[in-house]
């Protein structure tokens, strides 16, 4: 089996503001894409000067906008929007 064909995409980039991210407020789209980045809710709640229970409220009402249970399923949600560009928005392994 060959993968030479295959196109990958990479979470490398900034992310663009997809149509999926518009059913979002403003601040769990702000908090979902800052945890989505690699950040804590800690590291989130300092830079949105909120506490941590904040963070934890609006990264859980994203999840359930989203249909999904965990920050892997977000980012694979999201991935899967992302405008075909005939293969160039990933990298090959």
């Amino acid at each position: 089996m060959t993968l030479e064909n295959e196109s990958y995409l990479v979470l490398s980039y900034e992310l663009p503001k997809w149509q999926i991210l518009e059913t979002l407020t403003p601040a769990e789209r702000q908090v979902l894409l800052a945890v989505l980045d690699g950040k804590s809710r800690k590291q989130v709640a300092q830079a949105r000067n909120s506490s941590i229970r904040t963070v934890s409220n609006l990264i859980n009402s994203a999840f359930r906008k989203l249909g999904v249970q965990s920050r892997i399923e977000a980012a694979a949600k999201l991935a899967v929007q992302v405008p075909d560009s005939g293969g160039k928005s990933g990298r090959k392994a």
